[in-house]
C-alpha cells in the first residue's frame, strides 16, 4: 500500500514540474512599436519620475508625500497601459 502511495506521489510530482517546465520557456510576447505620441507621453513619465525622486521630500508634509505617491502610482497604472 506504501507503495502505491509513494508511486502515485512520484507520478503527480512528476506530471506537475513537466507541465511547470513547458510552460515557462513560453516568453511568445509581441513586441510592438511605439508611436511619436506615446513615446512624447512615456519620456514625459519618465522625467516626473526622475523629478520626483530628486525631491528632498523630508521638508513636505505628510499629505504632500501622499499625493506624490498617489502621482507616481498614477504614473505608473498610465506606463503599464
Amino acid at each position: 500500500m506504501k507503495r502505491l502511495i509513494y508511486s502515485l506521489v512520484l507520478v503527480f510530482t512528476l506530471a506537475i514540474s513537466a507541465n511547470t517546465v513547458s510552460a515557462a520557456g513560453k516568453t511568445d510576447k509581441i513586441k510592438t512599436e511605439m508611436t511619436a505620441e506615446q513615446q512624447i507621453q512615456l519620456k514625459q513619465i519618465t522625467d516626473r519620475v526622475q523629478e520626483i525622486r530628486a525631491m528632498d521630500k523630508s521638508q513636505l508634509t505628510k499629505t504632500e508625500k501622499k499625493e506624490l505617491r498617489k502621482e507616481l502610482r498614477g504614473l505608473k497604472n498610465k506606463q503599464m497601459r
